[in-house]
């Protein structure tokens, strides 16, 4: 996945040579959605994609972005879902109106679904053409018989063995029946795959290039600390940049100030639980305001001023980690944290190392970005206009 990630970084360092010659202010956040939209696309199913040169000559690539960015659109109506949450007894009323619905109106992730489907008929049918991708995961994946199937529970085949067709019988494994993922399980997976991987890690890398070029002097640290790095090791790599510290209290903290999820971690309350008198019962749907506790003065000194120091080794040990919880927490956590962790890295390593990102006359006078909601996540309401110049 590193290798795949590092051409990705490569062609998005084309794309910003050009914008750097040609002297354009870009708009952030749609330049890193193309990127971490490559990034999924190359790495979870294969494709060879012209995402961020936007020639068209991948149309299935482009159809994913599009879609995807369609289905983020339709989360401005989950206060619908938020509303069944708080009032369960409306549940099977709002059952009825999206079953209803369904049968007229074809959603965005319908969409999504028929451009993942024949990827997946395709690889079945041609086992030679076996990638080292999530897909191919998945194809070679086995789960216990009558098992309810996720990421979580996939257990993977010996590399000896081929990709099975989707009708291939179930077999008996170390005393436990087990069964090939269907065509069904693995569309919903790597549609889940794809729309979470790229719409926030995309969005965060333009907050946190918006935060640098506000913030010259974080921006001019994190720069020598990068160069060092590069000057001592020649190249970057999965390790070097996880060892970059002043990078990941740079990433810490954009994510603490500029939460690209508002209303989107939730949790189910195992047993009944008493919280200062309140009984909170067991099967309660919790929702986790995120990016509240990551704003509130009882938890953070001075929380609208971005401090990179406040993640340094000495602070960071005294952070409450359920009051900041940009991935989640517990064993159900993001899956892709540390996909996103790596992409993240290892593009603001390489741009940073070749570039300085700096403010468009649009932002010099704003206090702060306008930020928008989807109810589900965050977005500039008016975009993120950089520039760039050459070190």
């Amino acid at each position: 996945m590193a290798g795949l990630m590092d051409d990705c970084t490569n062609d998005f360092l084309d794309v910003i040579k050009k914008l750097h010659s040609q002297n354009e202010a870009f708009e952030a956040r749609e330049l890193f959605q193309r990127l971490t939209a490559d990034v999924i696309v190359r790495s979870a199913f294969g494709l060879k994609s012209d995402l961020q040169q936007k020639t068209g000559g991948n149309s299935t690539a482009e159809s994913l972005l599009q879609d995807s960015l369609k289905s983020f659109q339709q989360f401005r109506t989950a206060w619908r879902s938020f509303l069944t949450t708080c009032f369960p007894e409306f549940a099977p009323l709002w059952k009825i109106v999206l079953t209803f619905s369904s049968r007229y109106d074809k959603t965005a992730t319908d969409n999504i679904l028929d451009d993942i489907a024949p990827i997946i008929q395709f690889r079945r049918g041609n086992r030679e053409v076996a990638r080292t991708d999530i897909l191919q995961l998945m194809l070679n994946a086995e789960a216990e018989e009558g098992a309810h199937v996720d990421v979580h529970s996939l257990a993977i085949k010996d590399d000896t063995e081929s990709a099975p067709n989707e009708n291939e019988p179930s077999k008996v494994i170390i005393g436990k029946k087990k069964r090939f993922l269907t065509n069904e399980e693995i569309v919903a997976n790597g549609l889940v795959f794809f729309v979470a991987g790229f719409e926030t890690t995309g969005t965060s890398m333009s907050f946190m290039a918006y935060l640098l070029a506000k913030h010259n002097d974080i921006q001019d640290r994190l720069r020598e600390e990068i160069l060092a790095v590069l000057k001592r090791d020649g190249a970057f790599t999965y390790d070097n940049v996880f060892g970059i510290k002043y990078l990941d209290q740079v990433i810490c903290e954009s994510l603490r100030y500029y939460s690209p999820v508002v209303g989107f971690t939730t949790r189910k309350c195992a047993r009944d639980y008493e919280y200062n008198g309140m009984i909170i019962p067991a099967g309660t749907s919790i929702l986790i305001p995120g990016y509240h506790m990551s704003h509130d003065p009882a938890f953070w000194e001075r929380p609208d001023l971005f401090d990179p120091e406040r993640f340094n080794t000495q602070n960071k040990g005294q952070i409450d980690h359920m009051v900041y919880q940009p991935f989640g927490q517990g064993p159900r956590n993001c899956i892709g944290m540390r996909f996103a962790q790596l992409e993240m890295k290892l593009t603001m390593a390489k741009t940073l190392a070749k570039y300085k990102f700096v403010l468009d006359d649009r932002h010099i006078k704003e206090k702060d970005l306008s930020i928008g909601s989807t109810f589900v996540f965050a977005y500039p309401e008016n975009g993120i206009w950089l520039g760039v110049e050459a070190i």
